[in-house]
């Protein structure tokens, strides 16, 4: 793992003990997640994996 990916990570994990929900990933998911940690934090915490760009966008304003 990465230096960056153990920032992002921490940063996630921050922002969940916090209790924000619905948070985008990137368009991947990192390697060192399994399936069923990936399926638990997306049913626990809502997280979701981010499309293009402008996808995001138009769901984050409403738009889609």
């Amino acid at each position: 793992m990465t230096r960056d990916e153990q920032k992002a990570l921490a940063v996630l994990a921050k922002l969940l003990h916090l209790g924000l929900r619905n948070v985008r990933t990137g368009p991947t998911v990192p390697a060192f997640v399994t399936e069923p940690v990936w399926q638990l934090l997306c049913e626990r915490f809502g997280l979701r994996a981010g499309e293009t760009a402008e996808k995001d966008l138009a769901d984050a304003l409403g738009a889609a």
